[in-house]
């Protein structure tokens, strides 16, 4: 059995998750591949000038009389740099989707392939329009509903966008024959519900983790007096990942009394100073490639707190609980699936600051029972040999299917 997966690259959420699947595969057994944007690109592939132009500057026209409050990513479809015979032509049983947006694989080439399709679902754009995930905190429910003229947003103004991608997915898609994956019960919900995943095959594999590179193995002995907070991202002031509500929440938090003294810890692109408002001192570490360096900081944190507005199965959080650190974020999406209340961490009220200091006193305040359970958690839930195992079951089921 020989799997191809193909991603735009092996950075971010995403990227990282392919790279770990692609890993456990090979370590079970299964001739796995990988192919990227970078791969494809370094070969020379040139897309037809005139088609490539045309898609692009719609495209961007598309995008830029678009005006949506929603704050996440959004990504036409609409331009391919890749030559999908390629993908026709190799000799990989089953091609594997990750995500490949950006200009990689367009949603005509995806309808193209002629090979068994598994599509690993690591956010919503599969089953949306343009955007990445659908803009839950305003209850938008177009994805299930359908994008007509009449579920416009009233917070959104000009070319309605997403409509117009949806109906060209739905048009190109209609007779694709993919197998999709969710990672959280969150996102297979979602896709069960949508007018394009639903007509799919769906199951649930979460993703795997090296439990012995993520590990509490050194972990920071704190002391009595004083408690670490972590929160880390790709870009710490995605406004998706909750920066804004986070800052809110710690400011609460500094009006609370405490035993201890409280420091943060922070990592990922962009200027952290913001955290001074907080009060607190705080230690930023940039951004962070090297694994070892990032268990390294995890190690060192009593806490790692994730206040994303909408987010699949954050990588951010399953490190953590594997190095021994308890959870604390907002009761939406994945977080459900990873945190149990007062086992390995605390949720709160989706986006209510007042609420998230609560539940962030309460982990710090119980955090040794807490730590301990993290670790057992992620043991249950990351174990590579039993996640390769469960796509394996799927890429047997998706070849007798083909047959």
């Amino acid at each position: 059995m020989k799997i191809l997966h193909v991603t735009t690259c092996l950075t971010g959420g995403a990227g990282v998750a392919c790279r770990r699947i692609h890993e456990a595969l090979c370590r079970y057994g299964i001739e796995s591949s990988i192919l990227t944007k970078p791969d494809f690109i370094a070969t020379g592939y040139a897309p037809s000038v005139l088609p490539y132009r045309f898609w692009r500057k719609l495209s961007f026209y598309l995008e830029k009389f678009h005006h949506t409050a929603n704050p996440i990513l959004h990504s036409s479809g609409l331009v391919s740099t890749f030559d999908v015979e390629q993908l026709n032509r190799s000799d990989a049983d089953i091609i594997h989707l990750h995500w490949i947006n950006d200009e990689f694989l367009s949603i005509r080439d995806i309808a193209r392939i002629r090979k068994p399709l598994v599509w690993t679902l690591h956010d919503s754009w599969p089953f949306c329009g343009a955007e990445h995930h659908p803009n839950l905190p305003a209850n938008d429910r177009r994805y299930a509903e359908g994008y007509s003229r009449r579920n416009f947003p009233a917070t959104s103004s000009g070319l309605d966008y997403d409509r117009y991608i949806w109906l060209y997915k739905r048009f190109y898609w209609r007779s694709l024959n993919a197998a999709f994956v969710a990672p959280s019960n969150f996102e297979l919900n979602l896709c069960r519900e949508s007018a394009i995943g639903r007509r799919h095959s769906a199951r649930r594999i979460p993703y795997p983790l090296d439990l012995d590179m993520f590990s509490t193995s050194g972990k920071t002995h704190r002391t009595s007096t004083e408690r670490t907070i972590c929160f880390g991202a790709c870009t710490l002031r995605d406004p998706n990942k909750g920066f804004g509500l986070l800052l809110e929440a710690l400011k609460i938090l500094k009006t609370k009394n405490t035993d201890f003294k409280i420091r943060l810890l922070c990592f990922g692109r962009g200027d952290p100073s913001l955290f001074r408002e907080t009060g607190f001192p705080c230690d930023s570490s940039g951004s962070i490639s090297a694994e070892t360096e990032l268990a390294g900081i995890y190690r060192k944190a009593d806490l790692f707190v994730c206040p994303s507005l909408v987010d699949n199965y954050p990588n951010t959080c399953l490190e953590a609980l594997a190095c021994g650190v308890p959870l604390a974020g907002f009761a939406e999406g994945g977080l459900t699936d990873m945190v149990t209340q007062g086992w390995n961490g605390s949720l709160a009220t989706p986006y209510d600051p007042e609420d998230l200091a609560e539940k962030i006193l309460y982990c710090l305040q119980n955090c040794d029972t807490l730590s301990m359970n993290a670790r057992k958690t992620a043991e249950e839930i990351c174990n590579p040999a039993e996640i390769a195992q469960q796509y394996v079951s799927l890429y047997e089921e998706v070849l007798r299917c083909k047959k």
